[in-house]
């Protein structure tokens, strides 16, 4: 917990922080009530830049209101110069610490929920993409992304969903593509079934995944029971979204967009 105040006697640094305007200093030792309302005001806009970055190193800060300013200002600060203008809790916040904050403002249809979540993410608790080192493996941990807020897409992604499902967002959930189509078309011929993946593979509607698992590269392969004699064989999991950009500009403009991502793993034992 931190008790944050302003402090009123700052004009005696200004000749050391602002040589520029050596002035300034006798001008508010001259101007009390000017002093205390600088001092408030700049203390408001610290605050601002405490929470934030507190936030940013992953912990949680929870400003408090109904406490008794003059009675911290007695017990903490006696000599007058300091007066407190916030209680804040600092610490690590719970498993589900951020749904409830969440919660009320989800309304609308789901795109407008979409866009709240979005903005809650990025601007209130500020998660944000690793541009400066991309493959940072801490950048595909998912408890050091939580720590960090610094991650890349598809962790960012899981982060999103794991929130928009604590606060009953209700995202459309991935369509199992199995047994029908078990390895997606490409159009480059790979036999990896690896992108670029023809159109008819992707969604024809906006906003849903469908989910393709391909197993040892080989089309209609599948199994409805617990498999043997799969060790070391290859298994493709695949992703294809088909993107509705939420902005109307935008969608009047580009359309939608075709999302894929894959990953192949190894089986282990029989």
């Amino acid at each position: 917990m931190a008790v944050l105040a302003a402090d009123t006697g700052f004009h005696e640094h200004l000749r050391q922080v602002y040589p520029h305007r050596p002035d300034l200093r006798d001008r508010f030792d001259g101007d009390p009530a000017g002093r205390v309302d600088q001092a408030r005001f700049n203390a408001a806009l610290q605050i601002g830049y405490l929470i934030v970055g507190i936030r940013a190193a992953g912990l949680a800060a929870g400003p408090m209101a109904g406490f008794d300013p003059a009675g911290l200002d007695a017990d903490f600060f006696p000599d007058g110069r300091l007066h407190c203008l916030l209680v804040i809790t600092i610490g690590r916040p719970g498993p589900d610490a951020w749904a409830d904050r969440l919660r009320p403002r989800l309304t609308g249809d789901l795109e407008r929920r979409v866009v709240t979540l979005g903005r809650f993410l990025a601007g209130e608790l500020c998660f944000r993409g690793n541009e400066r080192d991309y493959y940072d493996p801490r950048n595909s941990y998912l408890h050091r992304v939580l720590g960090r807020r610094l991650g890349i897409p598809i962790t960012l992604s899981l982060v999103a969903m794991a929130v928009a499902e604590l606060a009953s967002i209700s995202l459309p959930a991935s369509v199992l593509k199995n047994p029908g189509t078990t390895c997606p078309s490409v159009t480059d011929g790979n036999a990896y079934h690896n992108p670029p993946y023809v159109s008819s593979a992707y969604p024809g509607t906006a906003n849903q995944p469908w989910l393709y698992i391909c197993y040892n590269n080989t089309p209609g392969l599948d199994f409805t029971s617990p498999a043997t004699n799969q060790g070391q064989l290859d298994v493709n999991v695949i992703v294809l979204y088909t993107y509705g950009p939420i902005t109307p500009l935008v969608k009047s403009q580009f359309g939608v967009f075709q999302v894929a991502a894959n990953q192949h793993m190894t089986v282990q034992g029989p």
